[in-house]
C-alpha cells in the first residue's frame, strides 16, 4: 500500500483526490464490502465539502500526517493503534467539514 500511495501523490492535482485515495486503499485493503460501498457513498455526497477543507494548507497537512499515523499503525498491524488513530482522524475530519460547511454559508 505504500508504494501505491507514494506513486500517487506526485499525479495528485490536489488534496481531496489523495484523500480519497488514501481512504478507499485502506477500504479495499479491509476487503469489507459495505465498508467500500459505504465510503462511495460519502465521498459522492461529501466530495465539495472536502475539497474546501482539504484547499486549506493547515487542514490538508493535518490530514497528510494523519494519514502517516494511521499507515504506521496498519504497518505495525497494530489494531489498538489503528482504532485510536483512524478515531482521532475522523473526529479532526469532521471539524474540518463542519468549518467548511459554516464557511459555505
Amino acid at each position: 500500500m505504500r508504494d501505491a500511495i507514494s506513486e500517487l501523490l506526485p499525479r495528485t492535482l490536489s488534496w481531496g483526490l489523495m484523500d480519497a485515495a488514501f481512504h478507499r486503499e485502506i477500504a479495499m485493503g479491509s476487503g469489507n464490502q459495505v465498508l467500500q460501498e459505504l465510503l462511495r457513498s460519502i465521498r459522492s455526497l461529501l466530495r465539495i465539502w472536502v475539497d474546501r477543507a482539504l484547499t486549506d494548507e493547515g487542514h490538508a497537512e493535518a490530514a497528510l500526517k494523519e494519514h502517516g499515523e494511521i499507515f504506521a499503525a496498519l504497518e505495525a498491524r497494530d489494531a489498538d493503534a489503528v482504532a485510536r488513530t483512524m478515531r482521532s482522524h475522523m473526529e479532526t475530519a469532521s471539524r474540518r467539514l463542519l468549518a467548511g460547511f459554516d464557511a459555505a454559508q
